[in-house]
């Protein structure tokens, strides 16, 4: 398992590892929302160069993460009441609806494994009505012997 984890790190980018170790950075709050992102410090703490660092902030700021500022830098990006409460509502809809289509997966799986049950019980009844030995099927016979 060590060595299947090694492998995805060497599939990534420079840029790949340098954007989510800086999305970690933020979310862990090691990067203040609203403050300035020290590049010199990130770049020494990520171990890459600035090449590779600055590739993966402009993504984030296209994202929307962080801000350019040019001749300050880089902030990370602070957001609104309104921005953080229609995040929010968001993402209670988007959970709702994921429960919603876990239950109708649910009721349409148990549906589908229940018609071959059905279906089987049918044909058993049915080998019953064929004239087997005393009215009973293949299966009563096959069961009694064991």
């Amino acid at each position: 398992m060590l060595i299947k984890n090694l492998e995805k790190l060497r599939k990534k980018t420079l840029r790949g590892r340098s954007y989510e170790e800086v999305v970690r950075l933020i979310a862990s709050g090691e990067l203040r929302s609203g403050g300035w992102v020290d590049e010199k410090q990130v770049i020494d703490k990520l171990r890459v160069s600035r090449t590779p660092f600055r590739k993966a902030i402009r993504i984030l700021a296209k994202g929307g993460l962080v801000e350019i500022q040019p001749y300050r830098g880089f902030y990370v990006r602070s957001f609104s009441r309104n921005e953080t409460a229609d995040l929010y509502e968001l993402y209670k809809r988007l959970e709702r609806f994921a429960v919603e289509a876990a239950i109708r997966m649910a009721n349409y799986s148990n549906r589908q494994f229940g018609r071959p049950m059905r279906r089987n019980r049918s044909l058993n009844r049915g080998s019953e009505r064929r004239g087997s030995k005393n009215g009973r099927s293949r299966m009563d016979g096959l069961n009694r012997a064991s």
